[in-house]
């Protein structure tokens, strides 16, 4: 009967349990890749009820109550797509260092780099280093807010026709729009700079 060796043996169990935290990773991913996907269709879910509660309660108000309305909705509505954007490009750079750290790990372990098992392979699916690519959920979580914006600025403009440009409705219209016009830029400008400084993360471990 063979000695066994002392240093295979310790070296197999690392090697046994690098291969369950790399299981255990993946499966936490992919649970919060299905929770940021709920969160993403709770989004439009308020979006759809806010909606229907709006046009019940326009029926019943004034025209300038509306133009108000529509105001304070839009800056609600951009405070929680920012909030969930940052949550979403937060998790886009869990993503990054996961994908990275399992390459090392995954190297180390002796994993052949066409193996479709790997989790850094798997992660791969979960990850899109391209800028167009992380600014379609930004500009997902935006349209409702340019919307809000474009419908107040339309309904001020009619106030300042109809009441001429010293109509307070129309005053606070145009300065509303404008600042969330000022918010809007600044909310692509920063989703600019997230994608293109996850994009020059992209790096493969020698």
């Amino acid at each position: 009967m063979g000695v066994i060796d002392k240093d295979d043996v310790e070296n197999q169990q690392f090697h046994d349990a690098m291969l369950t935290m790399l299981d255990v990773a993946g499966r936490r991913i992919e649970a919060l890749d299905r929770s940021m996907m709920v969160i993403r269709q709770l989004f439009f879910v308020v979006l759809g009820i806010l909606g229907a509660g709006f046009a019940t309660i326009a029926k019943e108000l004034e025209f300038e109550s509306i133009t108000i309305l529509l105001g304070a909705g839009s800056f609600i509505i951009s405070g929680i797509a920012w909030v969930l954007w940052r949550l979403d490009n937060h998790y886009h750079q869990y993503l990054i260092e996961s994908v990275r750290t399992s390459m090392i790990l995954e190297k180390k372990l002796g994993f052949n780099k066409k193996n479709k098992l790997g989790l850094a392979t798997n992660l791969e699916s979960y990850r899109d280093h391209n800028v167009s690519g992380q600014l379609i959920p930004a500009t997902i979580y935006l349209l409702p807010t340019i919307f809000g914006m474009c419908a107040t600025l339309i309904m001020g403009l009619i106030h300042g026709i109809v009441y001429g440009p010293s109509n307070i409705i129309y005053q606070v219209s145009i300065f509303s729009t404008l600042i969330i016009l000022f918010i809007t830029i600044g909310f692509i400008n920063e989703v600019k700079k997230e994608a293109i400084r996850n994009t020059s993360k992209k790096s493969t471990p020698n």
